[in-house]
């Protein structure tokens, strides 16, 4: 379908639709217009009720129940819940009326005119009528009815003028209403009137300023791709989209038209293009013959420098555009050369640091073990020891209960005596023989350190292939410190023992002497004998505190001989590496000089 179509089309279906809307809406005002079906079906709905029910501002109801009450006074109760719920009533509907949107003078006379007499009449009511019934003072009962029905009248008198003014302002808002809803019809009959025309209005000038120029536009581009280059673009000068569109229109065919101008040029330049290209192909045959001396010269070089030969250089001038490749090419060359000559010399170096401290650090392994051995029989003699010691101790205890219960045992104490002088002589020996053991360990421990400050120096000498190295050397000096620091403690208290042993040899002579008079000297026999078990049971705990320094310190033997065996393998790997180092750049030939600087 054409566009032509489509707009009338457009047009014939808006058409429609403007007057589909107008009788919908034309149907809904006439339903709802006041005095309309459904506005006459509210009404009658609201007047059936009013018809029905009293109004609950209008107290005629509840004077009707105070009424009945007064005549049958046995419903007292019943009539009490029903003017209570009226008057519930009545309160809340005066409140709405009070806030509702009504002409002012209605409202007054409605919740000011009527609620005066209509407050009498519930006074009345809660006052007399409903305490005299209760009482049973019916004479009283029908004199407050009599009062209460002469404030219904004045109530009734005031309600009426309102439903006469509430019946004409009803009657004003449907005229009202009448007469706008007919204003309303005429305007939207007007409005669709209206809208019709300017669809129909619309409809026409989209044909004439968009269809029919389109269709113009349709027929030039057909002439313009038959050929026809001449004829002048329609609608040119139009500023809308038409206009746009008939402007790229014109673009096209200047186009077309330079498009022909163009190919007569391009066939001069083609030639010129020719020429220039013959003189390019001369310049790019001397760059190419330059490019393969180059390529030469770098090849016959490279391979050189493959065969580990440093000392190739490129001698031979290149062209202009080379000659800074040639001279980056040979100071890299040079200073790889520098590089790998310190290379050499270096390997050699570190070759016989890595051999000096893999000699030195099997010395302080073996050193190590043969100070662990030594340790071992130490804290085997220490062991022996510090059973003699407790033998005297447990001989000692024996001999002061001997001494209590009997004097026949003096002469056994005797003997135990004796036995106790050889065992403190034993224990002086073996705390003689223990001080010489660690003056061994102090001399070893020291011979460690040593050692292991050779080894860090030999490390240092090696650079960072030696930092390990240097660690460990370093850790193995601690380690010989910590043991020659526990060898000076362990014989500060050999010492120590060794003068309670003397002590102890003193009192067991004492001991043996004082037995001749031992009837009379048993108490100072006993006190003494206490005081040998005291000293013996101090030096047992000596000799354990010693045992216990032993055994730490085999520990520390035990670990530095471990990190000597490291230490060991670490060196002989470095002094493997050194040699593979050598071995790789001993394929490279660099100048004697290099090596000479390197090696110094």
């Amino acid at each position: 379908m054409k566009i032509s179509g489509v707009m009338r089309a457009f047009g014939c279906a808006l058409a429609c639709g403007v007057v589909l809307a107008g009788g919908v809406a034309l149907f809904a005002i006439e339903g709802l217009r006041v005095g309309g079906p459904l506005f006459k079906q509210i009404v009658n709905n609201k007047d059936i009720v009013a018809d029905i029910l009293p109004p609950p501002l209008y107290v005629v109801e509840a004077d009707l129940v105070a009424t009945k009450l007064v005549a049958h006074p046995e419903t007292v109760q019943a009539a009490s819940e029903k003017l209570a719920a009226l008057r519930k009533d009545y309160d809340t509907r005066r409140d709405y009326w009070i806030k509702a949107s009504i002409d002012p003078d209605m409202r007054d006379m409605l919740v000011n005119q009527s609620a005066a007499p209509a407050a009498d009449f519930w006074r009345e009511i809660d006052q007399d009528i409903l305490p005299a019934v209760r009482s049973g003072d019916l004479e009283r009962a029908r004199q407050g009815l009599a009062r209460a029905d002469a404030a219904y009248e004045v109530h009734r008198a005031v309600i009426d003028k309102v439903v006469v003014m509430a019946n004409q302002d009803a009657q004003a808002v449907e005229a009202g209403a009448a007469r706008q809803t007919r204003l309303a019809f005429l305007l939207l009959a007007g409005a669709g009137v209206v809208l019709l025309a300017v669809v129909g209005g619309g409809v026409a000038l989209m044909s004439r300023r968009i269809v029919q120029p389109i269709q113009a536009m349709t027929g030039f581009m057909g002439r313009l791709a038959a050929g026809d280059y001449e004829s002048a673009v329609p609608f040119a000068g139009r500023g809308d989209e038409i206009g746009g569109m008939a402007t790229s229109v014109a673009v096209f065919r200047e186009a077309i038209v330079e498009r022909q101008a163009a190919q007569s040029r391009v066939a001069a330049e083609q030639a010129q293009a020719q020429a220039t290209k013959a003189r390019r192909d001369a310049e790019r045959q001397a760059e190419e013959a330059g490019r393969l001396q180059v390529v030469e010269a770098l090849g016959a070089a490279v391979a050189r420098l493959s065969a580990g030969d440093l000392t190739a250089r490129l001698p031979t001038a290149f062209p202009q555009a080379y000659e800074g490749l040639r001279g980056d090419f040979n100071r890299a060359i040079a200073t790889l050369e520098g590089a790998l000559g310190e290379v050499i010399g270096g390997a050699g170096v570190l070759r016989s640091g890595a051999a000096e401290i893999s000699d030195a650090i099997e010395n302080l392994s073996a050193r190590t073990e043969r100070q662990a051995a030594s340790l071992a029989e130490t804290a085997s003699a220490l062991g022996e020891v510090s059973a003699s010691v407790n033998r005297p101790a447990e001989g000692a205890g024996e001999a002061n209960a001997a001494v209590i219960d009997s004097r026949a045992v003096a002469d056994r104490s005797s003997q135990v005596v004796d036995r106790a002088a050889q065992a403190m002589g034993q224990i002086e020996t073996s705390s003689a023989k223990v001080s010489e053991i660690l003056g061994v360990m102090d001399e070893i421990a020291f011979q460690t350190n040593l050692l292991a400050l050779n080894a860090g120096v030999e490390a240092a000498r090696a650079g960072d292939a030696g930092r390990g190295f240097a660690v460990v050397a370093q850790e193995v000096r601690a380690l010989a410190q910590r043991s020659a620091e526990a060898a000076k403690a362990i014989k500060g208290l050999i010492a120590e023992s060794s003068s309670h042993v003397r002590s102890g040899v003193t009192l067991v002579g004492e001991a043996g002497a004082a037995l001749g008079d031992i009837v009379e000297r048993v108490g100072r026999i006993g006190g003494l004998m206490s005081q040998i078990a005291q000293s013996s049971r101090e030096q047992a705990a000596g000799l354990s505190e010693v045992d216990l320094a032993v055994g730490q310190m085999d520990q520390v033997i035990q670990q530095n001989a471990a990190m000597a065996e490291q230490a060991t393998a670490s060196s002989r790997c470095l002094a493997d590496d050194a040699v593979r180092l050598q071995s790789q750049v001993e394929h490279f030939r660099v100048s004697s000089g290099q090596v000479s600087r390197a090696a110094a």
